[in-house]
């Protein structure tokens, strides 16, 4: 049977660290990440700056911050995009192993439980 590889990194373990937990009352209710605010603001790619580094929080609550932001988001918007939609798999990973590191992780193909190489 064919499996699925994933390699968590160090972006990945600081942007989950950083998520916006919060109760979702619908339904019979659940755990869920703030889909307008996933990491405390509504500016989710200066979040994603800041909390991987490439600006500073002071930087992020300035006066030219949108300036700086959008430079960023010239530069970076796919790969903040694509670090972000990963962290559901990295969301998966921790809840399959009760922790998550970075490194390789691998599951079959149409689903399983995802174990680090």
């Amino acid at each position: 049977m064919r499996k699925e590889i994933f390699e968590v990194t160090d972006q990945h373990i600081k942007l989950i660290s950083n998520m916006n937990v919060s109760w979702d009352g619908c339904e019979f209710g659940a755990p869920a990440i703030d889909c307008k605010r996933p990491y405390g603001n509504s500016e989710v790619f200066g979040d994603i700056a800041q909390i991987l580094g490439f600006i500073t929080e002071d930087e992020l609550r300035s006066e030219n911050s949108e300036e700086i932001i959008e430079k960023l988001v010239d530069e970076f918007e796919e790969e903040f995009i694509q670090l972000h939609e990963d962290c559901q798999t990295v969301l998966q990973i921790l809840v399959d192993n009760l922790s998550v590191s970075t490194g390789l992780y691998e599951r079959q193909k149409y689903g399983g439980r995802w174990t680090k190489k």
